[in-house]
C-alpha cells in the first residue's frame, strides 16, 4: 500500500457552506480522507497535515513560503508520493510555483481542488483527490499535477474559466503524451533548501487604452512581467505616451527594473510593434504562459545561488 502525504492549505475543498457564506473549516480536511475511504476504500495509507488554513484568494508570497519551505524540509524517500489541497482561484499560481520549484521531485506531487464544499451534490473535490491517488498508487505519473476535472502538467495549467469553473492547459497540452514524457521533464535541483519572497514582480495584462503612469515601481519591484495580446504585441504609438509601452520600458530601467514579455511565440517575423518593445530593452520569455512566467520570475529574483537570466533560461 502506498503512503501519500495529503497537505492541507484550505481552499473550497476545505471549506463549509453555512447561511449562504463559504468560509474555510479545519474539520472539513479530515472530511476527505474520510468520503474517500468510504467510497474508495483503503487504497493508500494517508499521513496528513494542516500547514494554512486559507482561501485561495488571500494567499499572499507569505503562504507561498510556507508551503515551499515545508517541501523543503520533507525528505521525499519517506513517501509514494504528496497530495496538496488547494483553492481554484489561484490553483494554477500555485501549481506553476511547485512545478518549478520541485521539477526534480522523484515522486509525484499533485495539487488539487474542489469547485465547491464537499457537502456538496455536484462538488468535485472528491473526485479530483481520487484522481490523485490513482495515479499515485498505480504509478501512472511521475512530475507535477494539477487535478481537476483531469490531470494537467502544474506549469501549464491555466486559471479556470470564471463561467464554467473549467481549467485549461497552455497550448492544449495532451495529457496522455505527456504522462509517457513526464520523466524527462524532471530537472535540477535548484540549489536551496528556503527561499523568502521578499522581492516582487509587476504583472501587467495589456488591455486597450492601458495608462501605464497608473502602476508604480515601489522599492520591491524587481522586475515587471508584461502580459501581451495574443500576437506579442502591446502599444507602441508615440503620439500617446501614457499608452506606449515603449516608454514605460525606459522608464523602467531608469529604476533598474527589467521588463519581461510573456506568452511569445517563436516565429519567422514579428510585429513592428514587438520589434519597438524588444529595441526598447524588454526581455522575451518564449513558450510559456503570463501565469507560469511569474512564478519563475518570482523564484528568479528570490534566489541568489543561480544567475537570473539563467535559470529564466532553464528548461521547465
Amino acid at each position: 500500500m502506498k503512503n501519500i502525504l495529503v497537505i492541507f492549505t484550505g481552499g473550497t475543498i476545505g471549506s463549509t457552506e453555512s447561511n449562504g457564506i463559504i468560509n474555510v473549516d479545519q474539520q472539513n480536511n479530515y472530511k476527505l480522507i474520510s468520503l474517500f475511504e468510504q467510497k474508495y476504500g483503503k487504497k493508500a495509507q494517508f499521513q496528513t497535515i494542516e500547514i494554512m488554513q486559507v482561501l485561495s484568494e488571500n494567499i499572499t508570497a507569505t503562504h507561498w513560503e510556507t508551503l515551499c519551505n515545508y517541501l523543503f524540509s520533507l525528505n521525499f524517500a519517506d513517501y509514494n508520493g504528496i497530495i496538496i489541497t488547494h483553492g481554484s482561484d489561484t490553483l494554477a499560481f500555485t501549481s506553476a510555483l511547485i512545478g518549478l520549484m520541485f521539477a526534480h521531485s522523484e515522486i509525484p506531487i499533485f495539487l488539487v481542488a474542489s469547485n465547491k464544499p464537499l457537502d456538496s451534490d455536484d462538488a468535485n473535490g472528491l473526485d479530483n483527490f481520487a484522481l490523485a491517488v490513482d495515479h499515485i498508487a498505480h504509478n501512472k505519473a511521475s512530475g507535477i499535477f494539477t487535478a481537476f476535472d483531469q490531470l494537467y502538467p502544474a506549469t501549464k495549467v491555466m486559471p479556470a474559466d470564471s463561467c464554467l469553473d473549467r481549467f485549461s492547459s497552455y497550448g492544449n497540452i495532451n495529457i496522455d503524451e505527456f504522462l509517457k514524457k513526464s520523466p524527462i521533464h524532471r530537472t535540477p535541483k535548484l540549489p536551496i533548501d528556503r527561499i523568502t519572497f521578499n522581492n516582487e514582480i509587476l504583472m501587467i495584462y495589456g488591455y486597450p487604452n492601458i495608462n501605464f503612469s497608473a502602476f508604480r515601481l515601489t522599492d520591491k519591484t524587481h522586475a515587471v512581467l508584461y502580459v501581451p495580446y495574443h500576437s506579442g504585441t502591446a502599444c507602441c504609438d508615440s503620439n500617446n505616451p501614457d499608452q506606449n509601452l515603449t516608454d514605460f520600458i525606459t522608464k523602467c530601467k531608469s529604476h533598474g527594473v527589467t521588463v519581461y514579455i510573456s506568452n511569445l511565440k517563436r516565429t519567422k517575423s514579428v510585429y513592428v510593434t514587438l520589434d519597438k518593445l524588444l529595441k526598447a530593452g524588454a526581455i522575451p520569455l518564449f513558450d510559456i504562459s503570463e501565469v507560469c512566467a511569474y512564478a519563475k520570475l518570482m523564484i528568479a529574483y528570490n534566489q541568489n545561488v543561480v544567475r537570473v537570466d539563467e535559470y529564466l533560461n532553464s528548461e521547465m
